[in-house]
């Protein structure tokens, strides 16, 4: 495995490891991170997702998303999965990675 394919699994796993909507959990390059809130978003999760060492603003940035299957985010996007992703609880990432 590529050690930036592992980096992101790591994230992955933070998660949970699977779509935090329909469980999907199959494939690991179909899960996507995605802001809860548009226009809080600050940086492109794709543009470090594959870092070794993320910084603090990114850990920050990421606690703002959740993970999704591409389906599901596709759903989110066209709005028809709101309630499920307000019901997600968010997560705190900087304590679990540090």
């Amino acid at each position: 495995m590529k050690k930036r394919t592992l980096n992101r699994q790591q994230l992955i796993n933070s998660f949970g490891g699977k779509c935090q909507v329909c469980g999907f959990d199959e494939c690991s390059a179909a899960l996507e991170f995605h802001h809860r809130d548009p226009k809080k978003k600050e940086i492109e999760i794709s543009k470090f997702a594959n870092n070794n060492n993320l910084t603090y603003k990114q850990i920050r940035e990421l606690e703002k998303c959740v993970l999704l299957c591409s389906n599901c985010h596709k759903k989110c996007h066209a709005g028809m999965i709101e309630e499920e992703i307000e019901e997600i609880p968010e997560i705190e990432l900087f304590e679990f990675m540090y």
